[in-house]
């Protein structure tokens, strides 16, 4: 899955790895929107991905869940980003920017596939949530107080999600990029997945 400008604006495509042939699932034109950060979910049912309308003060990121053929298009997170699934779909964990004027941390909420009940899993101010693959622990980057003027960082553990986290690293703001954010990922090792 990839997202490509052809057409004139972009949109979410589907790569069939044996017949090398694509697909166009979404199918937007206004200018306006700004799509992108497609997730599969695991089971390869779900394609979740993040719509934004720029401009006109809206900088809302909402949502939207697709089916890998172009069906059942619809929005299910309205105001939300970081989104990441459960390694059993069961959740759909994520960064609630419900109130938030700007930025992109705030507290860590999950929802349940099956009926949308919503968890709050961290309150602090935070991005970035990320499952390990046996679905036992949440690692998630912290945002701390911009005291030098730069938002300090620390990459915490959490097993399970609720409890009390961990800290992993401490990163300075001087080493991050205004522009970017940290999202805890893993590596495949000989031995079993691991944290980056």
């Amino acid at each position: 899955m990839y997202l490509s400008d052809t057409g004139g604006h972009g949109n979410l495509w589907v790569l069939d790895l044996a017949s090398r042939q694509s697909r166009q699932i979404t199918f937007e034109k206004d200018p306006g929107l700004i799509m992108g950060v497609p997730v599969w979910s695991p089971d390869g049912l779900r394609i979740a991905y993040a719509r934004q309308f720029s401009g006109q003060g809206n900088s809302t990121v909402a949502y939207w869940s697709v089916r890998p053929d172009g069906s059942e298009n619809s929005q299910f997170l309205p105001k939300a980003s970081w989104l990441t699934w459960s390694p059993d779909r069961r959740w759909v964990y994520y960064v609630d920017m419900t109130g938030h004027t700007g930025g992109s941390a705030g507290r860590i909420l999950k929802m349940s596939t099956a009926d949308s009940t919503t968890v709050e899993v961290r309150r602090e101010v935070a991005n970035g949530p990320a499952i390990s693959a046996d679905g036992s622990t949440l690692y998630y980057a912290k945002l701390l107080e911009p005291v030098n003027g730069l938002w300090d960082y620390e990459i915490r553990a959490a097993h399970p999600d609720s409890a009390p986290s961990r800290l992993l690293a401490a990163i300075s703001g001087h080493r991050v990029p205004a522009w970017q954010g940290l999202h805890p990922s893993f590596r495949r090792t000989a031995s079993g997945w691991r944290s980056r």
